[in-house]
């Protein structure tokens, strides 16, 4: 297939699972926010889990069956097209929940309605009304749906790894084929430059009409979202366990059945025990950096017009997809000033710093959005408190706060780091190899009980080390806590002379 084909296919195909994300997102918003907290939590829990289940997972759980459609490549396509619908729906929705209201309230377009109503009633030109009508829901509740949805097509645009394991058509992948036969860069470059070109329209049009919609943000009513109908709830409910069933729950039933083999394997290997280290080291030290990047960018305020720039320059190049960012770092680092670190690890920690800190961004921002000011206020001043009982609760209202929120944000953003694909495929060196790589490799040869062992213990893994991050961390904020009321007392008890 041409690459001109495989790229209208592309485009076609994202446009329509953008349509399909932004459309089941814009239903699901009135059920996000319910009475009862355990039922909120369940809802976002069961609504953001498929988009974190590895697409290295869900793509080698479903190989079989994409195979037995061989002779239906049609059925095929749609199948795989459903998948990626159901993993992109979160990230419609959640950019949609946290995105700045339209300029015009739905209430205002519908005061608009009734007011061209009766104009048109005298005039008799309905159909231009109607016309009118769309123009004004555009300016209006329809402008809001830009930038979700633009952010929604990248996603579904640069998807690589689940349409490589599905033997599906993408551009990611007919470019990623034509580099492993010999294809020069030049030329990977001149047929990648179509590609690129439309994801930068797009994001551009999406940065441009957020930027727009936020100017009147604070002038727009943030109106209460209307309550949903209990047949609405039912089916709502009926769809996010649709999603987690076939995203988590058969992909993890059918690889996790040989845990105990795998982890058998898995301590007696020890070139993958060794593989899976250097993907952890990996992931933390990219996440680290994009975390601190995004860290400092959100503590400080509201961007000036030169920041916003420079924010979105160092998030551009992990916006326009991980293949040509990381081709294109692979070719800068073969040039004379940097080819002294083509074999260390600096490449592939900067390719995935690149790749994860647009997202690490992106939930620093809407933390900084929804996080309540007055609680961090109040542990200031319990901190500021001679009394050793105040001085603890503010400590430890610091920590719920502040500090325990950051790291549960670094989470996804390490996870993200450890199963990215395509930027170690490019970047990483033979001798550092990440162990989810190695995998991905083995798995274009079919399922195996020994691979599906292995798979599930390089997931576990990282796992179990948040696990004894946790602990950890429990006990660093035991001792800082004792530590720093102890210091304070002893400091409050010295004698001072006049």
């Amino acid at each position: 297939m041409s690459f001109t084909v495989t790229i209208v296919a592309s485009l076609i195909r994202a446009c329509l699972i953008t349509l399909l994300a932004m459309s089941l997102a814009h239903r699901l918003q009135p059920c996000l926010k319910t009475n009862h907290r355990w039922q909120q939590r369940l809802i976002w829990g069961a609504l953001l889990a498929p988009f974190f289940c590895p697409d290295l997972l869900v793509g080698y759980a479903y190989y079989n069956f994409s195979l037995s459609l061989i002779h239906h490549p049609g059925w095929n396509e749609f199948f795989y097209g459903f998948l990626v619908v159901l993993k992109t729906v979160p990230v419609a929705t959640v950019l949609l929940h946290f995105s700045p209201p339209a300029p015009l309230s739905a209430e205002g377009l519908y005061c608009r309605d009734l007011i061209s109503g009766e104009a048109a009633s005298v005039s008799k030109s309905r159909q231009w009304e109607s016309l009118r009508h769309w123009l004004w829901w555009f300016r209006g509740p329809g402008l809001r749906l830009l930038p979700a949805g633009g952010l929604t097509f990248l996603v579904a645009f640069q998807e690589f790894e689940i349409c490589s394991l599905m033997n599906t058509t993408a551009w990611t992948l007919w470019l990623f084929d034509a580099r492993a036969i010999g294809w020069e860069s030049e030329n990977i470059f001149r047929f990648g430059s179509f590609p690129l070109a439309i994801e930068l329209c797009v994001l551009m049009a999406a940065v441009g009409t957020y930027l727009y919609i936020s100017k009147f943000a604070n002038r727009a009513m943030c109106l209460v979202p209307t309550q949903p109908s209990s047949l609405w709830r039912g089916t709502t409910w009926a769809y996010l366990m649709l999603a987690f069933v076939l995203i988590v729950a058969i992909p993890i039933g059918l690889v996790f059945r040989g845990t105990l083999s795998g982890w058998t394997v898995f301590l007696t290997n020890q070139s993958l025990l060794r593989e899976t280290g250097y993907a952890c080291a990996f992931a933390v030290a990219a996440g680290l950096l994009a975390h601190g990047t995004a860290v400092y960018w959100a503590g400080r305020g509201q961007l000036g017009g030169w920041s916003k720039v420079g924010l979105f320059l160092i998030c551009l190049p992990g916006l326009c997809g991980s293949f040509l960012m990381s081709l294109a770092l692979f070719e800068l680092f073969q040039q004379e000033p940097f080819h002294h670190l083509y074999d260390t690890p600096f490449p592939l920690v900067l390719g995935l710093y690149l790749f994860v800190l647009p997202r690490a961004v992106l939930i620093q921002f809407i933390r900084r959005d929804v996080v309540q000011r007055e609680p961090l206020f109040l542990g200031k001043l319990l901190r500021s408190s001679p009394s050793a009982t105040q001085q603890r609760s503010g400590l430890q209202l610091r920590w719920e706060q502040q500090w325990w929120p950051q790291f549960w944000c670094l989470l996804p953003v390490f996870f993200w780091a450890y199963f990215e694909m395509t930027t170690p495929s490019i970047l990483a060196s033979p001798a550092t190899t990440p162990a989810p790589l190695r995998l991905y490799n083995f798995m274009h040869y079919g399922q195996g009980t020994g691979l599906s062992a292995m798979l599930s213990a390089i997931i576990t893994a990282p796992c179990l080390l948040i696990l004894l991050v946790m602990l950890v961390f429990k006990f660093v904020q035991a001792m800082i806590i004792r530590w720093s009321v102890a210091n304070h007392s002893a400091t409050s008890d010295i004698p001072h002379e006049i």
